[in-house]
């Protein structure tokens, strides 16, 4: 509910209707109601329908797969980033590592998870390739 009134909107303009919806680590959670607004994403504006809740989250919102499939976008959460077709040619919208880092902790934290910290290593050891045997044709 911050996310919304940061935004500037009216309460009035929020329709009323309880929705269940299950978090990521599988509590359940009532919507307060639902808004439609303009996203504009790469030179494309598309009108989305949002859920609104009233609890504390790491996020402002989350785009589910309504406004990806509206969009004709491909997601890649390996790369962080989604793809998308517009007049112009694809359009790419890049993520940001530590921000979505910081955000997943943030969900994470108090709810009994324990939270590792992956270092990267520069020099990883070359393991050895695995022999490749040579195979005969079978007719």
């Amino acid at each position: 509910m911050d996310a919304y009134k940061g935004l500037g909107l009216d309460e009035n303009a929020l329709t009323r209707k309880s929705t269940p919806l299950v978090g990521f680590s599988g509590e359940v959670k009532q919507t307060i109601g639902e808004v439609t607004l303009p996203v504009y994403a790469g030179g494309i504006n598309r009108q989305t329908k949002f859920l609104i809740l009233d609890c504390a989250t790491a996020y402002n919102a989350i785009m589910g797969r309504p406004w990806i499939h509206d969009m004709g976008a491909v997601p890649s959460t390996l790369h962080q980033t989604i793809k998308f077709p517009t007049p112009w040619g694809v359009k790419e919208i890049k993520g940001e590592q530590e921000h979505a880092r910081s955000c997943y902790q943030t969900t994470l934290k108090g709810k009994g998870h324990e939270l590792y910290q992956l270092e990267i290593q520069s020099s990883i050891p070359h393991t050895k390739e695995a022999e490749v045997e040579q195979l005969c044709e079978i007719h």
